[in-house]
């Protein structure tokens, strides 16, 4: 009775591997179908200029990137001429280093 289970299983297997191998067809046929496509005579004359293999580069991130740095470095200088004038021309400067010294 156990060979009998064994033999429905294996059928069933084979079953469903066939099954799968059928629905893998219409996929292959469809991804054949997109690259034709997308084969070089539907790429704009544009895009085929120079080399062929080149692509324009997006640098439209690095104009928002600058102008966060010089804002860093901006507030960054500032505060360190604010605390040069507060320490050099003002008591502030003995006071801090009095605490300082053991």
């Amino acid at each position: 009775m156990a060979q009998m289970a064994k033999k429905k299983q294996l059928k069933k297997h084979k079953l469903k591997h066939g099954e799968q191998e059928q629905a893998i067809q219409p996929v292959q046929k469809e991804a054949a179908s997109k690259a034709r496509l997308q084969s070089p005579a539907s790429v704009p004359a544009r895009a085929m200029t120079g080399s062929g293999t080149t692509t324009e580069r997006d640098f439209s991130y690095v104009g928002a990137d600058l102008r966060k740095i010089l804002i860093l470095a901006a507030c960054l200088i500032s505060a360190e001429l604010v605390l040069w004038i507060l320490f050099s021309h003002t008591g502030l400067g003995t006071k801090v280093y009095q605490v300082i010294q053991p």
